[in-house]
């Protein structure tokens, strides 16, 4: 099976040039390193250098285009400036065509000389699962934004005191599933996020329809079902909006005096008899 064109050329973009070329010079390995990725790196000039040899990653081949503070190529306005970032598509989702709703994963990787504790480096390294019916760069421009303003929910916040630490932090955005419809893209990221739900990462409540009805019951959604991601967006923003009731505190970093970098684990602050039954 070969990768179909139209599909590459929209979840790449600019790359998607520089990705069919690696296809056509890869041969059929290109879709035999199982459990190993190719890179396309993209330099702070612009300039792209394709990478055939395979390099190890964990599972699933994938082609990763790795921007060194090069700027997210979609449009004029939805570009942030001096971010470094990996943005990297299973070959399989490659190979068909471009589906209405993606899962992604947003994780971080930090290169710093202050230590770094490894229960905090898991949290990072587990980071967020989303899912999206627009394209996934585009939400992933979102949530840089958010982070650079210090707005949002735990990944926003987490990100945002990464920026300001002094700590060199590479961003990973992962296509991690697909779907036709919202029904099926819930039901997967129901799934990925029992991996990722706060302590263990970033994502604050259940996934999927768990996530859905424990929102609804907190009175932050008006309905239980077919609601959709920006909707399911909005309410968790709203769980620390008001402080006087309910509300998640969100986990970050610290630095200790030693100039130490470690995770404060976050939690639930004035919980009523009421959430204790929707929690339960």
């Amino acid at each position: 099976m070969k990768v179909n064109a139209a599909t590459v050329t929209h979840l790449f973009g600019a790359e998607a040039k520089a990705v069919l070329r690696l296809e056509k010079d890869a041969g059929r390995s290109f879709y035999q390193h199982r459990g190993n990725e190719y890179a396309i790196i993209v330099s702070d000039d612009g300039q792209k250098v394709l990478y055939s040899e395979p390099t190890p990653t964990p599972r699933i081949s994938r082609v990763s285009v790795v921007y060194l503070k090069a700027g997210i190529a979609i449009s004029d306005d939805n570009t942030p400036r001096n971010v470094a970032f990996v943005y990297s598509v299973p070959i399989k989702m490659l190979c068909g065509s471009s589906r209405k709703f993606y899962m992604y994963n947003v994780s971080f990787a930090t290169r710093s000389a202050k230590e770094i504790p490894s229960e905090s480096a898991d949290v990072l390294s587990v980071g967020y699962y989303g899912i999206t019916g627009r394209h996934p760069l585009k939400r992933f421009v979102e949530h840089y934004r958010d982070a650079a303003r210090g707005a949002g929910h735990l990944l926003h916040k987490t990100w945002h005191h990464l920026m300001h630490s002094g700590c060199q932090v590479e961003a990973h955005v992962r296509l991690a599933g697909y779907a036709d419809t919202l029904d099926d893209i819930y039901s997967a990221e129901e799934t990925a996020v029992e991996t990722s739900i706060s302590p263990k990462g970033l994502n604050v409540v259940p996934g999927g329809h768990a996530g859905i009805k424990f929102l609804h019951n907190l009175r932050l959604l008006d309905r239980a079902v077919g609601v959709s991601p920006d909707k399911r967006d909005d309410a968790l923003r709203a769980l620390e909006v008001d402080k006087r009731v309910t509300h998640y505190r969100s986990g970050h970093f610290r630095t200790l005096p030693t100039g130490k970098e470690t995770w404060i684990r976050p939690c639930w602050v004035n919980p009523s008899p009421e959430f204790e039954k929707v929690a339960a």
